[in-house]
């Protein structure tokens, strides 16, 4: 049977592509929390923001099996964020009660965040008053858009879960939108954390730029 064991409804996404093994993992931690559907790009789709790319959308279905629970999953080759708004509006039953965005392969910080894939779909669900958490795992560039199984997001689970957990039963602060989790690559289950805004600091600058400001 298809995982159906609550009347809360997970939806979880990301920009990296169905096939990654980040998002495996964020649907593993939350498998019990709720009904977990998953509707995510069918292919690498990282930098896309909340671009809504003008084409028709083709659309995969398929099963998940994860611990012995069979989770039902949209691939779709379009934007993370059309991707959301596709599965809101056209697959999941109902608006979900939580939506989770990655774990992506990179940390997401300051003034360019919405670049992100990972933010674009997480802005999307929440334009629809859906609690959102946006999770980011710190690696080495070489990963960002990989699937390797180098990687190890056990700890980054392990967040996703307590703030998904705390998305279900509290929330969020008056004009607070999105919750973007950034684990560093050197966390630990018990690493302290922190609630704090954005900066508008540029974190990532492009090559090109970079070549430029060197001369």
């Amino acid at each position: 049977a298809l995982s159906n064991e609550s009347h809360t409804l997970i939806l979880v996404t990301n920009d990296d592509g169905i096939a990654s093994p980040g998002l495996r993992a964020a649907v593993r931690s939350v498998l019990d929390l709720g009904e977990v559907w998953v509707v995510a790009p069918r292919v690498q789709q990282s930098g896309l923001g909340r671009g809504f790319p003008n084409s028709k959308v083709a659309v995969q279905e398929g099963i998940l099996d994860i611990e012995g629970k069979r989770v039902r999953t949209f691939a779709l080759d379009t934007s993370p964020a059309y991707t959301v708004r596709h599965g809101i509006l056209r697959f999941l039953p109902h608006r979900p009660d939580l939506a989770i965005s990655g774990i992506n392969y990179g940390e997401n910080l300051g003034g360019c965040i919405t670049i992100s894939g990972t933010i674009g779909a997480a802005i999307e669900a929440a334009s629809f008053g859906v609690p959102t958490l946006a999770a980011s795992l710190e690696t080495e560039r070489k990963y960002h858009f990989s699937h390797s199984t180098e990687i190890d997001f056990s700890t980054a689970a392990i967040f996703v879960r307590r703030f998904a957990q705390w998305l279900l039963t509290q929330r969020l602060p008056a004009g607070v939108d999105i919750l973007k989790l950034d684990v560093p690559c050197t966390a630990r289950p018990d690493t302290p954390w922190r609630i704090t805004r954005v900066s508008r600091q540029q974190y990532w600058v492009s090559p090109v730029t970079a070549d430029k400001q060197g001369k």
